[in-house]
C-alpha cells in the first residue's frame, strides 16, 4: 500500500546492501529490455511478475521476451 508493490523501474546490476548510499544505474521510461535476462525475486509469482510487467509498461518500459 506504499507504492512499493508497484514495478517503476529495471535496475542494471544488483543492489547490495551497504553501509552507506550506493550509486546505481536504471531505465525508468522509454526503453525496452530482454525479459529472458531480468532477474526476478525468489518465489515470484507468474501473476506477479504479469503485473510487474504491466506496471513497467506503463512507465514506458517494454519487457521482451
Amino acid at each position: 500500500t506504499d507504492g512499493s508493490q508497484i514495478a517503476c523501474a529495471v535496475l542494471f546490476d544488483t543492489a547490495k546492501a551497504a553501509a552507506a548510499d550506493v550509486r546505481q544505474v536504471a531505465h525508468v521510461r522509454a526503453c525496452e529490455v530482454n525479459g529472458l535476462v531480468l532477474d526476478w525475486p525468489t518465489g515470484i509469482t507468474t501473476t506477479q511478475k504479469t503485473a510487474a510487467i504491466a506496471d513497467l509498461a506503463a512507465a514506458g518500459i517494454v519487457v521482451r521476451s
